[in-house]
């Protein structure tokens, strides 16, 4: 018999045999793996690692945010854990991102990247972890153009959850680039954290160039980084494969792979989608690529168009994060009304690429100053006019898994009794129902980790 989880739940609570019957870690390593295919998760761990009860609160979270908060019958409420830091700990930070699970939230800087762990009680500093990297043996005394360009990537290939991370930057004639990799420690608890370390550097030198309007974009891999440098007319995408200099500390100088991309010079989207196929955006196309390794030892590899994807309207400067499966991968873009649209992207190179848009009129979808967006969730926070009403969470959720010609989101409001100001949100995980909002007055700043429940 199969059931859905809903289903699944209820008669747990009415037949004591059925119930018995589900306390076993193989019944919920069944579930984990549904949800795997369905939703693109990953445990953190080896299924080794996980207790019965651990597996069934891990499965029991993940359907309560894809079904059970959407449900009339059962309202979600809002659960806050705070944390007051010296502002300048937390200063200097401008990108958020959660890594998959929802638990570890990467904050980048022009100097350093720090880890958070927001699945405990975040009482003290100690949920922290600093990530730093360096270019000082290559730095130059003095910089005629300077930008800082974060890339990371999960690797889907390991047994547990680890991320690399890159840092590029120009100073004079050099392009820098630091990657590092981070891996969970080797005991499951808790308190486990991320360990870093230097995984790769290399330099490249800077084309020659005229224009005064200069700025680039970059992803990163497990074997290439990529960069497009947005001119004012065309502009040109470098692919590296930084294989050779792993282990390196030296900044060893790289010959990468070059290629003209015209009318691309609005590219503000560049993603690694799975091992060597990536996708640029711009304006009202999406730029499906592969980088294809030459058998020829030392000479660049090939960078070659798979397929492009012409959009019905312009997109706007963001993308999702990629959930990834294993015979796709997918993505989300918003329009400047903030539509979105559904990009799937098969692995099999030879099947093309297609995407999905939301018809429909942008009352459901949020709008405002503090807002978030995502795969299939969309979030703002809002305060309502009137005597002193607490503020407001806005939930969109996209049914992007329907299959028939109803296509309506689902939308909840949850209000935020008591905590006034709550701040901007810094990002937000749909996988676990988890948002982070920061709010800075004097030399504090309040870091609060909500919880969908």
């Amino acid at each position: 018999m199969e059931l859905d989880y809903s289903s699944l739940v209820a008669v747990r609570l009415t037949c004591k045999q059925f119930y018995n019957a589900t306390k076993t870690i193989q019944f919920w390593l069944n579930h984990v793996q549904r949800l795997k295919e369905h939703s693109g998760y990953v445990l953190d761990f080896e299924e080794s690692f996980y207790t019965e009860g651990e597996l069934e609160e891990w499965v029991s979270r993940r359907y309560r945010m894809l079904e059970g908060i959407w449900s009339k019958s059962s309202p979600p409420r809002l659960q806050v854990r705070s944390l007051d830091l010296p502002v300048e700990i937390m200063r200097g930070f401008y990108d958020y991102e959660f890594l998959p699970g929802g638990r570890w939230l990467l904050c980048f800087g022009k100097d350093r990247a720090l880890l958070m762990d927001t699945g405990g009680s975040i009482s003290d500093p100690s949920c922290l972890t600093s990530l730093p990297y360096s270019h000082s043996n290559v730095q130059s005394q003095t910089s005629s153009y300077e930008q800082i360009e974060f890339a990371c990537v999960v690797d889907h290939t390991k047994p547990r959850l680890s991320f690399l991370f890159a840092k590029t930057s120009q100073s004079n004639e050099v392009f820098t680039t630091s990657i590092s990799q981070a891996l969970l420690a080797s005991e499951h608890s808790s308190n486990s954290t991320f360990t870093p370390r230097l995984h790769a550097t290399f330099t490249h030198d800077v084309v020659p160039r005229e224009d005064i309007d200069y700025s680039w974009v970059t992803a990163l891999s497990s074997r290439y980084f990529a960069k497009i440098e947005r001119l004012c007319s065309d502009s040109r995408m470098t692919v590296f494969d930084y294989s050779t200099t792993v282990g390196a500390e030296n900044h060893p100088n790289l010959k990468g792979s070059c290629i003209s991309l015209t009318n691309f010079r609005y590219c503000w989207a560049l993603k690694f989608i799975h091992r060597s196929t990536l996708v640029a955006a711009y304006s009202s196309r999406v730029h499906v690529l592969e980088v294809i390794e030459t058998e020829t030892a030392g000479k660049p590899a090939i960078i070659q168009q798979l397929h492009v994807i012409e959009m019905d309207y312009a997109i706007y400067e963001y993308m999702s994060p990629v959930r990834w499966y294993q015979e796709y991968s997918q993505v989300t873009v918003y329009d400047d009304n903030n539509l979105p649209s559904l990009l799937t992207i098969p692995h099999d190179k030879s099947a093309p690429s297609f995407y999905r848009p939301f018809k429909i009129g942008d009352d459901y979808f949020p709008g405002g100053k503090s807002m978030q967006f995502g795969y299939s969730w969309a979030i703002r926070l809002s305060h309502p006019s009137g005597s002193d009403p607490p503020p407001v969470i806005e939930f969109v959720k996209y049914p992007w898994g329907s299959t028939g010609s109803e296509f309506v989101p689902w939308n909840i409001r949850v209000g935020v009794p008591n905590i006034d100001p709550i701040g901007m949100i810094l990002a937000f995980s749909e996988e676990v129902g988890r948002l982070v909002t920061h709010w800075s007055r004097n030399d504090v700043r309040t870091i609060r980790v909500i919880d969908l429940v």
